[in-house]
Order: C-alpha cells, then structure tokens, then sequence
C-alpha cells in the first residue's frame, strides 16, 4: 500500500471518528429514548467504521493520525450549548438533526472524494462497503428530519403490551400498519462503548463563543473612548483605552463561557447517562413509523401518551 493511500485512509479514519463523537454528542442531547438509541447505533457504526481502517493500515504497517479538530470540536460543542438552550424537545431534536446531517453531507463528499481515486482491491472493497452503509445512514436521518414530506417518528417502549397498545392506537388514528415497523431494541443497537468528548469539547466551545461575544461587547463600549475623546483622556490615551476594553471583553466573555460549557457538559452528560442507560435496561421495541409531515406530531404525541401511560402504572406499582 503506498503513500498515497495511506494519507486518503488517514482521511477517512478522521472522518469516521468525527461522526463517531458527533453521533454520541447529538445522542446526548436528545430526550427522545428512540432516537436517542438510534444516534447511539450510529455512533457505533463509525466507530466500527474507524476500527476498520485503522487495521487495515496497521496490516500494511502504517500509522494513523487521532488529532481532534479543533473545528470539529467548536461544532460537537456548540452541538451541546445550544441542545441546553433551546426550549422545546422538538426544536432540540430538529436542531439536532440539522447539524448532523451537515456533517454527513461532507463526510459523504470526503468517502466520494477517496472513492474517485485508484485504490488497491481491498481497500476500495472497504471504503465502497462502508460507504454504502454511509448513505443508508444518511437516508434514515433526512427521513428523521423530514423528507419530501414524510418524516420518520421513532419511539421507544418498555414491554410487549405497550408496543401492541401503541400500535392498536396508531392504526386507530387512521396510520396504516404498513408503513410502521416494530424493531427489537437489541437489534437495533449495541451499548457504545467508545468515550464521548463532550465536556472538554463543551468547555472548549463556550469559551471560543464567549470570547467572540465578550470582545464584541467589549470593542462596543470601548467605541465611547473614542467618539468621546474627553472620556478617553480620563482613561489614558483613547485607542489604548478602546483595545483594552476589547480584550477584558474578550477574556471575561471566554471565562465566563467556559464555565456556561463546564455546567452543561456535566449537566448533559448526567441525565444522558440515566436516559441511554434506562433505555437500553428497560426498552423492548422500537417503534418506527413513516408519516406525512402533517401528521408526524399527532403520531409522536399518540405514543407519548401511552409511554406516559405506562409510566404512571409503574410508579403506582412502587408507592
């Protein structure tokens, strides 16, 4: 294996590992148990992916690069900022899934990219085997988002008779069986085993943030040194005055980002650990259903109703 194609597995290796913690970042901020067990998958999936590659390199005795990004990280934490900020699990998990499928879309240029070039056999095998999953990936995720007026609600549910009552009031409502479909949740995923980068990426991502809007507001309120130099002179010499203002700005909006990045990274990785967790213990079918957009909210609230159902029979079960 020559140079050449060592550096174009390196670029995929990179690649596959950025989905691998976007995936678990993007699972992180979902309070959906369904899709957040499907984000996970997928972040097993890259990670097989990355696995993959890096053996084969190692088979020709290569080596591989595992630098993070440091726009990787700004985007993963950024991911997680604003998952804490936005009101609204809906409006969290289309935020959610907008980002992801940016990052798919260039992990999809890079893998056509590394494709368009000549390869030895059994590389181009592997690289054109994950590059199909890739897509399948891809497809599922638009359906999620919406999709030429469908869209995919996946839900997740804890027995055999929650499942059947789901079903019986879905079909009742008038969604044909059809175009539902019931899967294991064991089937579906495997518990990820691979160590997410949220809470130093968070940290990473409020600083860079802060320090963007503090220096702003800084140069702001440095202008009046220098539309009013008699302000400026109180101050020292007006310019310096204005500079000054702009790096405490930028220094205090990094600090205090950073610590914004601390308290949600813990905070996300806390309630993400008892949901995925307690999902993956409990949960026995998942329940996916293609709908029409204008009814995807109706599907999503019928089964919400009948988690919460179930939900309040447990814990009469426990008083």
């Amino acid at each position: 294996m020559d140079q050449g194609t060592m550096r174009q597995l390196s670029r995929l290796y990179r690649i596959c590992k950025a989905g691998e913690w976007g995936f678990e970042v993007s699972a992180e901020n979902v309070s959906n148990r369904g899709l957040k067990v499907i984000l996970k998958s997928f972040s097993q999936q890259r990670a097989a992916f990355a696995r993959e590659i890096k053996e084969m390199v190692e088979k020709e005795e290569g080596s591989i690069t595992t630098r993070r990004s440091i726009r990787g990280i700004i985007h993963r934490g950024r991911i997680a900022i604003r998952g804490a900020m936005t009101i609204g699990a809906q409006n969290v998990e289309n935020g959610v899934l907008n980002e992801i499928l940016l990052g798919e879309e260039a992990a999809t240029k890079t893998y056509k990219s590394v494709l368009g070039k000549t390869l030895p056999a059994d590389a181009q095998t592997l690289i054109e085997r994950q590059f199909e999953e890739m897509q399948a990936t891809f497809e599922e995720l638009r359906l999620l988002r919406g999709r030429s007026g469908q869209r995919l609600v996946v839900r997740l549910f804890d027995s055999e008779h929650d499942t059947d009552t789901a079903l019986q009031a879905l079909t009742k409502a008038g969604f044909e069986r059809r175009n539902i479909d019931v899967a294991e949740v064991q089937a579906v995923t495997k518990v990820y085993e691979g160590q997410s980068h949220k809470l130093d990426e968070t940290i990473i991502s409020g600083a860079v943030g802060g320090a963007i809007w503090g220096g702003i507001l800084g140069a702001i309120i440095g202008l009046n040194f220098l539309l009013f130099p008699n302000i400026g002179a109180m101050m020292g010499n007006p310019a310096e005055s204005w500079a000054f203002s702009a790096l405490g700005g930028t220094l205090i909006g990094a600090l205090f980002g950073a610590i914004l990045g601390l308290l949600i990274g813990r905070g996300i990785s806390e309630e993400d650990a008892y949901l995925y967790d307690d999902s993956v213990r409990h949960g026995v079918n998942l329940i996916q259903l293609t709908t029409n957009n204008e009814r995807s909210a109706e599907a999503a609230h019928i089964m919400h109703d009948v988690n919460a159902a179930a939900r309040t029979r447990a814990s009469i079960k426990s008083a």
